[in-house]
């Protein structure tokens, strides 16, 4: 990369380049940066040319409360995950009410979301979006822990994998997320 370009938030996860994407108008190769203030933007790979940015915490489907605030700036920390024509992307947005941190625990009223977003790398369209609840299974009694928004942070990249069920045929795909529990 030969410029620079100025962006809404701190990078934390990688950069991300696809060859020969099929831009209104052209084929190009693109650069994806995404950034803790819940941007992503699409930048020509040779020229720096701005193509779009999608402000995902501003989406009619996340919460009034949420849309103002990220988490101390940590809105998209992973590296992004692209699939032929799609971008998953993780981010999170919280309502506001401060937190101690340093291993308090945080306030009832605390409000924290991490959402999993599909984009159409082509022109930064939401194609599907969903609020990340899960448990998994432990060996420790209760026997699963619970996915609890306020005292996790997702930091990893994405992992996309096809179906483990039918291997070397076109499946199903999964998309895996590290969150620290």
């Amino acid at each position: 990369l030969w410029y620079e370009r100025f962006v809404d938030g701190m990078i934390q996860a990688q950069l991300l380049y696809v060859s020969r994407v099929r831009m209104p108008g052209s084929t190009r190769d693109v650069v994806y940066v995404a950034t803790s203030n819940s941007s992503v933007y699409a930048f020509d790979a040779s020229s720096g040319e701005h193509y779009w940015q999608r402000r995902l915490k501003d989406e009619s489907w996340v919460p009034e409360a949420e849309r103002n605030h990220t988490v101390n700036q940590e809105g998209v920390l992973s590296t992004p995950v692209i699939d032929g024509q799609t971008m998953y992307v993780v981010f999170n947005t919280w309502n506001g009410v401060p937190f101690p941190g340093g291993g308090e625990d945080p306030p009832a009223d605390l409000s924290v979301t991490f959402w999993l977003v599909a984009l159409d790398i082509r022109t930064g369209s939401v194609l599907r979006h969903t609020a990340i609840n899960a448990s998994v299974p432990s060996v420790a009694p209760p026997g699963h822990t619970d996915f609890v928004a306020k005292r996790q942070i997702n930091r990893a990249g994405l992992l996309l994998t096809n179906d483990p069920a039918s291997p070397g045929e076109k499946g199903e795909k999964y998309i895996y997320i590290a969150f620290a529990l």
